[in-house]
């Protein structure tokens, strides 16, 4: 099967909502922040100081709104600066594995190199470590059926354990 693909910005977005949301440690960060958020507000009541309080409020304030717009910092500038680079692929998916390519570069990633397939809303994430993912977005089928002979092809190729599909 083959197919290009174009990654938006949107698209860009989507996937870095997705690692926010599914990161363990970014979890973490969050349990933690709205610890310290309820820990600021009860000190609050308890009479703290002012500056204790603004201490506690640091951690909730930069990971609920400093690191989104940075990273929509980050994918703007990327966008704009590698645009022709990185944001067009052609892909060609076969028993064998998968051939990534572009004007840039020519990759082939063996089945078994695929440590995960995870279906999202809006693509399907070839991942070939814990945070490194390939994707292809659902806009870059030509209709339904395109994709479900690719979701076919994931369960003959990949072991059942290997696949998050909708």
């Amino acid at each position: 099967m083959k197919l290009k693909v174009q990654l938006t910005k949107e698209d860009l977005f989507k996937y870095s909502l997705f690692n926010l949301t599914h990161s363990k440690s970014v979890l973490m960060i969050y349990v933690l922040s709205i610890f310290l958020l309820f820990l600021a507000l009860w000190g609050f009541t308890q009479g703290e100081s002012f500056s204790q309080i603004i201490w506690a409020l640091y951690l909730p304030f930069a990971s609920f709104i400093v690191v989104p717009i940075l990273i929509v910092l980050k994918i703007t500038f990327l966008y704009k600066k590698e645009k022709d680079r990185f944001f067009y692929k052609n892909y060609e998916l076969n028993k064998e594995g998968v051939r990534i390519s572009n004007d840039y570069f020519d990759s082939t990633i063996k089945w078994s190199f695929i440590k995960k397939v995870r279906e999202t809303k809006h693509a399907f994430l070839l991942f070939i470590d814990k945070k490194q993912a390939h994707m292809i977005p659902f806009h870059s089928f030509q209709d339904k059926k395109q994709k479900e002979e690719l979701r076919k092809m994931f369960k003959e190729v990949l072991e059942k354990d290997q696949l998050i599909l909708q």
